[in-house]
């Protein structure tokens, strides 16, 4: 065989291999878990939450569709936008409180999975 073509040869299996080890080696950590509740109650009530193991996962951000709405008494959802910085599993608890009387409606309780990549799932618990 010709040296042109194994060279070239060479060249093209270098790059389908760099392809490969960049897509396996890839930082996802921009991969991020919403998590939206519903809330009807006006005013006096909210959501709380509380990350068991802070050193997992972290909230980013969060926000509610329409603060009007929610002035009004209205449905709005409140979204929670969570990252995964390490690898391990955690739980959030979402407490519905009715501030005014430090009254607890609703509780929820979330189990998430952050793998070696940051990816950050929910794991669903068999009832």
């Amino acid at each position: 065989m010709d040296k042109k073509y194994l060279i070239i040869i060479g060249i093209i299996i270098l790059i389908i291999v760099g392809v490969i080890l960049f897509f396996i080696f890839k930082d996802n950590s921009s991969k991020t878990l919403e998590l939206t509740y519903q809330t009807s109650k006006g005013i006096p009530f909210r959501w709380e939450y509380e990350i068991e193991d802070e050193s997992i996962v972290k909230l980013e951000r969060s926000f509610v569709d329409d603060e009007n709405k929610r002035q009004k008494g209205g449905i709005v959802h409140e979204h929670y936008v969570f990252k995964g910085l390490k690898e391990g599993k955690t739980t959030i608890r979402f407490k519905y409180v009715e501030f005014t009387k430090d009254r607890v409606e609703r509780e929820e309780v979330v189990n998430v999975k952050v793998d070696k990549f940051k990816n950050i799932s929910l794991v669903v618990i068999p009832k």
